[in-house]
């Protein structure tokens, strides 16, 4: 048993969120803020389930799932304590009522009519307002003050984050559970009826839409972006003078651009931050439309296959429980791509202007080392205060790039114990209990390892066959070694990955299950998709020629 310092019970590795150390002021805000809004949505709709507990250990994140009723760190009661509390402890009791009733009142459908109509546009406005304030012009003091703004704005972002987890999921976790029970239906098939309904899982998104339309009305900018030339410079060249393209550009730039790469950890980069990553995927998005007819055209291709697999007793509920699914899918991505996502890359923005001047004075090594002051440290350094010194935070920084989730304990504390079945509980829980683990096993599950020099298998998410070059990305500093027609091989993806996925051909990581952010992407883009794999990264080799068949869950080596 690895030591610890989080507390009681077991701890899980979170691998697919946090593939990588943590930095202390990312990992402070997932730890404070988004249990908070994690535990407003489970009451929402209705879960035993309470929260999902962050803590850091030796840089690495780790949840411990904590339920209505039960001491932080206690094991699954036994069914007689469970029942009992299942009648007699207030919490659980409201959840049930709230369970009964799900379907009447859809609190998913509450949640999305919030997000749209409030927190989307809060978010927005609040990230637009920190861009326009300009860090390099501002005192020491005056740059605190920004830091210290901008990190209510990543704590807001991370809170609201939780909040609209479970809501976004739950509809598609019961889909999924219905499946399952009728016709024995896996969830990527389930899955499939859901695709082409969260476009900004695609990309498309109103920034990328204008700038898109921009560039094709206008010779002279498709000139620009298509020269052989410096990114950064054609990046500058499109963004000059007061063109429809410069405007829409700098929209485009303002949210895509600002955004962190690969997690939501502010010491990962931001799109404007590796220009290539810009104009490649200006670039493909031009060759393939960003939503396309036919991935719809699937999705109601999915259903009819559904519908002829499922008794006809059933098929009122399907298309029910599909169209529920639908309707709230783009809260999935929405969610961290307006908020905790962009609050990283506004974060990053302000510490690398602080790490610049320490830089200039001596104070750090590499500004890039700001990135890794926890929100304290940050705040003293740009007082012109005592802060951690150049050496400890190259230290930081050096084990921070040496580390990954595969060095890391699986879990802290004693061996896991299974969820209690959902048998045990009051009726009224026992679907949206059911729903929660198919969730979460959609989300997290895995193939057991394999060790085969010809094939990597995994989970298939993404129907198709799709020959190509693999080309391994351990994050976005490996981005630039994307081509067009690439197998993308790394550990797992996030919605920020968007920019580079038009350019591939097919997609494989080694964490996640159908629910998971590369399962999703490779739908809506609809290129073959494989996930789970466990350990395609160190099985496949750098370019080598690969076949991804996104039915039967295999990678093979070709070549």
């Amino acid at each position: 048993m690895t030591e610890h310092r989080l507390g009681k019970g077991t701890w899980e590795l979170d691998a697919a969120h946090f593939p990588r150390p943590t930095s202390r002021l990312t990992a402070s805000m997932y730890e404070t803020a988004f249990p908070l809004g994690f535990a407003e949505d489970t009451a929402r709709n209705g879960l035993l389930l309470d929260r999902l507990a962050y803590g850091q250990h030796a840089g690495f994140m780790y949840n411990q799932v904590r339920v209505v009723g039960a001491p932080a760190g206690a094991p699954p009661p036994p069914k007689w304590v469970l029942q009992l509390l299942s009648r007699l402890h207030p919490g659980i009791r409201e959840r049930t009522r709230t369970a009964e009733k799900r379907h009447v009142d859809k609190p998913w459908r509450t949640a999305m009519k919030e997000w749209n109509e409030v927190i989307k546009p809060q978010r927005i406005a609040a990230h637009r307002a920190l861009l326009r304030e300009r860090p390099q012009e501002m005192s020491g003091p005056e740059l605190a003050d920004h830091l210290a703004r901008c990190a209510q704005c990543y704590e807001d972002s991370v809170r609201q984050h939780g909040r609209f987890t479970i809501s976004c999921q739950v509809t598609i976790g019961e889909l999924i559970v219905k499946l399952q029970d009728w016709a024995g239906i896996d969830a990527s098939d389930a899955l499939s009826a859901v695709q082409s309904f969260s476009p900004v899982s695609a990309g498309d998104e109103p920034v990328a839409s204008a700038l898109l339309s921009a560039l094709q009305a206008d010779a002279r900018a498709l000139d620009v972006l298509s020269r052989d030339a410096d990114p950064g410079a054609i990046l500058a060249e499109l963004s000059s003078g007061e063109s429809e393209v410069a405007q829409r550009l700098g929209e485009y730039l303002d949210v895509v651009g600002e955004r962190a790469l690969n997690n939501y950890d502010v010491a990962e980069p931001r799109g404007v931050e590796l220009p290539f990553l810009i104009v490649e995927g200006l670039r493909a998005r031009l060759r393939r439309p960003l939503y396309t007819q036919q991935v719809h055209e699937r999705a109601e291709q999915a259903l009819s296959e559904l519908l002829e697999k499922v008794p006809e007793a059933h098929h009122d509920e399907l298309r029910y429980l599909v169209d529920e699914a639908r309707a709230v899918a783009p809260l999935r991505d929405e969610r961290v791509l307006y908020g905790d996502y962009w609050s990283a890359g506004v974060m990053r923005r302000g510490l690398l202007e602080l790490g610049a001047r320490l830089q200039a004075r001596g104070q750090l090594e590499q500004r890039v080392h700001a990135t890794l002051f926890s929100l304290d440290e940050a705040l003293a350094a740009a007082r012109g205060e005592e802060h951690p010194n150049s050496s400890e935070m190259a230290e930081r920084w050096r084990q921070r790039k040496k580390s990954y989730t595969e060095d890391a304990p699986r879990h802290l504390g004693p061996e896991p114990v299974p969820p209690p079945p959902a048998a045990w509980l009051p009726a009224g829980l026992r679907m949206s209990h059911r729903a929660t683990l198919a969730c979460l096993a959609a989300n997290f599950a895995e193939r057991t390892r394999t060790e085969n020099d010809v094939v990597v298998r995994g989970i298939g998410v993404s129907a198709g066959v799709y020959e190509g070059p693999a080309r391994l990305v351990v994050g976005p500093d490996d981005f630039h070694r994307l081509r067009p027609g690439d197998v993308l091989v790394t550990r797992s993806t996030s919605p920020t990955y968007n920019v580079v996925l038009p350019l591939l051909g097919a997609l494989v990581t080694d964490r996640g299950g159908a629910l998971s952010h590369a399962a999703i992407v490779s739908r809506e883009f609809g290129i073959p998709g494989v996930v789970g794999c466990v350990n395609a990264t160190r099985q496949l080799i750098e370019g080598m020629r690969v076949r991804v068949d996104g039915r039967s869950g295999e990678c093979r080596v070709v070549g």
